[in-house]
């Protein structure tokens, strides 16, 4: 969902969040706007009447272009281009690219993005200049803002690596000057480019890391979006529970405030909560209250998403004729330069009210556009290089943190060495005065004691975040295997299936208006049934790749289902039992417990020839412990241990910082033990 922080430029139709203003670097349209009055912008302008030295000069026009004191664009720019030449002509570089700055945001507004990116790169020329001779932080900051607009710029071109890589340049810069709106405005960037690309769990990790920082920036409207955003993920996800605490979150900040600025955003959330979740009666009026708010706002990609969730609504109403008109409007507004995810869901839900209304012609082509908007944003490349940019960012962190430990034992040793040559010479001196002397070993050896011991804490603490790097790296490959999966899958279920579906309904309606012989009757009907079945193993298979009870029900089910797979088309006894599993774990650790067990249930069927098999799941607390046992032939653990299979199960072990037991032998069977203790921060799910 869009949000849209009013710093260096105006209200953009993506769904990046776009900084505008250069005067105000902290403030939000809902805080301190008042404070500059119609009289402040007829004091500036007398002033300008006035004899001022060229660098006053500057500022003073650089002051009354704020957008809040001169709204003619036109005025504004010529105000600016005075700006700039004064500043050139007396040297002011800071001026100046101050007024390239205000020019680039008048640029954007004329939707001329070849000028918007000239400007914003003659300023960022100008700022990387100034901090090199002279790192001020007014200075790194405008620095990683620019960096946050040129990002916007890059998605607007549908750039995607590109703006991910620019927004991960900036963050040093703001993390350096505790730049939390900065590092909000950034977090949530990524988020939203993440979610564009398909990639829902990325998108809510950065979402929650900038919903973290958002009360330190004090900012009720921010927080009201972020926390909005969180709870539209879980709703599109199905999982009411944890979108409850978001949407209690957004309303209480929503109305924390007089003329809250995202409270369209929230009243649209909360009405699609409603909607999905079985209530579009209770959802409506609250998408309707909504409407007009948006509509004013004027932030268009959130405009269209409200619109399409107005026509779920009457859709599931029955209300065809009402749905019809505000889907359309949707599409038509997301259509330019929208969040193509939502788009994907607008053509699937107008090819379902067109379905239902009688017009499977009309559907069918909605569902052909839908298909080939979903391929075209399912650029294994793309993706690939943008989770490789993130992996690549994750890294050189840790490798920044080993090298100030590595730096900071150096100088420990170097210190020691000093302390040792004065312990030395302390010594020889103690050693003359006779009475002095045992106390001054006692503190040496004591103190030596002590910087050995901080010398191990150091090398301990090198070598966790060793592991760590080496962690974020298998994280990085099982989330992409995850995420192609879930394409294949949604590929497979939505695009295939709902092709085959059609031409099912269409072949059904030519048997009821067509007499056929007797022979292509038989035949006929053959060929329903024969597609009926594929139409079966399609889902099958991609229900295998990314179960829906997976991601719907929780772990404890979806094993389940597999378990009962397993024995009715094996004929393999599977006996299942889960304990202490009345809340659900992380969902990125329920898919890794998931597949772990799926493919030691694969490697069963394929080579135990076992007549029984065990599985089981304990929770106590933190604590969780996964067995699998068969009673089939067993193996020599020692020959299989550099088996694909094996690697597998064991790199999802490590992932999960567990500890994997695998006791086996030819002819006793085999028996595989997992135990894990969930992280601190995902303990309360």
């Amino acid at each position: 969902m869009s949000l849209v922080a009013p710093f260096f430029r105006p209200f953009y139709r993506s769904s990046a969040l776009a900084l505008l203003g250069l005067l105000s670097l902290t403030q939000h349209p809902s805080e301190g706007q008042s404070r500059l009055s119609p009289q402040a912008g007829d004091s500036l302008r007398r002033l300008l009447a006035t004899p001022q030295p060229d660098t006053v000069r500057v500022a003073t026009l650089l002051a009354v272009t704020d957008p809040r004191l001169t709204p003619d664009s036109v005025q504004a720019r010529r105000y600016l281009v005075e700006a700039a030449q004064l500043a050139q002509k007396a040297g002011y570089d800071f001026g100046r690219a101050r007024a390239y700055l205000r020019l680039s945001y008048l640029a954007s507004i004329r939707n001329d993005l070849g000028q918007d990116s000239l400007l914003l790169q003659r300023a960022k020329g100008l700022l990387a200049a100034l901090y090199r001779r002279r790192p001020e932080p007014r200075i790194a900051q405008m620095l990683g803002r620019i960096a946050i607009n040129v990002s916007s710029l890059q998605q607007r071109r549908n750039n995607l690596s590109g703006s991910i890589k620019t927004l991960l340049e900036a963050i040093p810069y703001l993390k350096q000057l505790d730049d939390n709106l900065g590092l909000v405005v950034v977090y949530y960037n990524i988020g939203s480019t993440f979610s564009m690309l398909g990639q829902p769990e990325q998108a809510l990790r950065y979402w929650r890391e900038g919903l973290a920082l958002a009360p330190k920036v004090h900012n009720a409207s921010y927080l009201t979006a972020l926390a909005s955003n969180v709870a539209r993920h879980y709703v599109n996800q199905g999982d009411s529970s944890r979108a409850r605490p978001y949407l209690r979150q957004a309303r209480q900040m929503a109305f924390s405030e007089a003329n809250s600025y995202y409270l369209d955003l929230y009243l649209s959330v909360q009405g699609q909560f409603y909607t999905r979740f079985g209530e579009p009666q209770r959802g409506l009026p609250l998408l309707l209250q909504a409407l007009p708010l948006a509509r004013r706002r004027g932030d268009l990609n959130l405009l269209g998403t409200l619109l399409r969730d107005l026509g779920e609504a009457y859709a599931d109403l029955g209300q065809y004729a009402q749905a019809r008109p505000h889907l359309l409007e949707s599409l038509q507004l997301l259509q330019e330069d929208g969040d193509p995810q939502q788009r994907i869901q607008t053509l699937e839900l107008l090819g379902n009210v067109e379905k239902k209304a009688g017009q499977p012609a009309l559907a069918l082509r909605y569902y052909e556009r839908r298909t080939a908007l979903r391929d075209s944003l399912s650029d294994v490349a793309v993706r690939a290089q943008i989770n490789g940019l993130e992996a690549r960012y994750q890294a050189r962190q840790r490798e920044q943190q080993i090298r100030l430990l590595r730096q900071s034992q150096r100088l420990q040793a170097a210190e020691l060495r000093r302390q040792r040559q004065l312990s030395y010479a302390a010594l020889a001196l103690a050693l003359a005065l006779l009475g002095v002397g045992g106390l001054s070993y006692v503190a040496i050896r004591n103190r030596r004691r002590l910087e050995l011991q901080q010398q191990q804490l150091q090398a301990q603490k090198i070598q966790e975040l060793e592991q760590e790097r080496q962690l974020t790296a298998t994280e990085a490959l099982l989330r992409g295997q995850e995420e192609e999966r879930g394409r294949l899958a949604r590929d497979l279920h939505d695009g295939l299936g709902g092709m085959l579906s059609s031409v099912k309904y269409y072949l059904g309606s030519i048997r009821g208006a067509v007499v056929l012989p007797e022979a292509s009757a038989v035949l006929f009907a053959r060929s329903l049934s024969q597609l009926d079945s594929s139409i079966s193993e399609l889902r099958r298979v991609a229900r295998d790749m990314m179960p829906e009870a997976l991601l719907q029900l929780g772990l404890v089910p979806a094993l389940r289902d597999v378990c009962e797979a397993v024995q009715h088309s094996q004929q393999l006894p599977v006996q299942f039992q889960a304990y202490g599993f009345e809340q659900r774990l992380p969902q990125r650790t329920e898919v890794v417990v998931y597949r772990l067990i799926q493919e030691l249930l694969n490697n069963i069927q394929k080579h135990a020839q076992a007549r029984h098999v065990v599985v089981q799941l304990m929770r106590s607390d933190q604590h969780v412990q996964v067995i699998v046992e068969d009673d089939g032939q067993g193996f020599d653990a020692n020959a299989a241990s550099t088996g694909v299979g094996l690697r597998s199960i064991r790199a999802r072990a490590d992932y999960l910082k567990g500890t994997l037991d695998l006791r086996t032998a030819p002819g006793q069977g085999t028996t595989f033990t997992l135990d894990f203790d969930l992280p601190v921060e995902e303990r309360g799910f």
